[in-house]
């Protein structure tokens, strides 16, 4: 049996790396997270990790980069245009394809989160950047097929961002969010019907 390919090697190691970036990212926040710390959770050392992303800075990007990639993604598969009957049912795919992917990849919304709120930071732009262009889309979304089921006095954008940024919120909270909200498991579907499916 041969070696394997350089560039499978490098794939492989480049995604252990990403995963593991995105725990340590996710809980401590750039400042506090430690290469090393990464390197030893993605089974390489610090000097691979290196040669792989260059710096602390460029791994955070990258991992930020790979979080707007896989919310386009999960947005893609499941906002589809509705008919006049099926609208509800797009709107909780929508919500849905989200919550699969908090399941999935909790501490990659931990990042996107203590990006928002570090004004000057590495990839605080890009957040910035790709956060407006998925509201943008969404509010599109219900501007377009959805504005009569808005909840009254609430415009598209105001229910898109107080869903999302409510939703953020309690997810990068651990434990508190659950203490605070009074369960562990948040149930949105009330809050979505209220502002969006009226």
């Amino acid at each position: 049996m041969g070696r394997p390919r350089k560039d499978a090697f490098d794939e492989a190691t480049s995604l252990r790396v990403l995963r593991a970036a995105e725990q340590v990212f996710g809980e401590r926040g750039l400042r506090s997270a430690r290469l090393e710390d990464i390197a030893g959770m993605a089974g390489i050392s610090r000097p691979s990790l290196l040669y792989h992303f260059g710096s602390k800075d460029k791994l955070y990007a990258q991992v930020v980069k790979r979080a707007f990639d896989e919310i386009r993604e999960a947005l893609g598969v499941a906002l589809v245009p509705p008919t006049a009957e099926n609208y509800g049912e797009v709107v909780m795919a929508v919500v849905q394809s989200l919550l699969d992917l908090e399941q999935k990849h909790r501490a990659l919304l931990g990042v996107v989160l203590r990006t928002m709120l570090e004004p000057g930071s590495a990839s605080y732009d890009v957040v910035v950047e790709e956060f407006g262009r998925i509201v943008t889309t969404l509010v599109t979304f219900v501007e377009t097929y959805g504005k009569d089921r808005l909840a009254p006095g609430v415009t598209a954008r105001d229910a898109i961002l107080q869903l999302i940024v409510t939703y953020l919120a309690r997810m990068s909270m651990g434990g508190l969010g659950g203490q605070l909200w009074q369960q562990e498991v948040v149930d949105i579907e009330p809050t979505v019907r209220a502002l969006l499916l009226r």
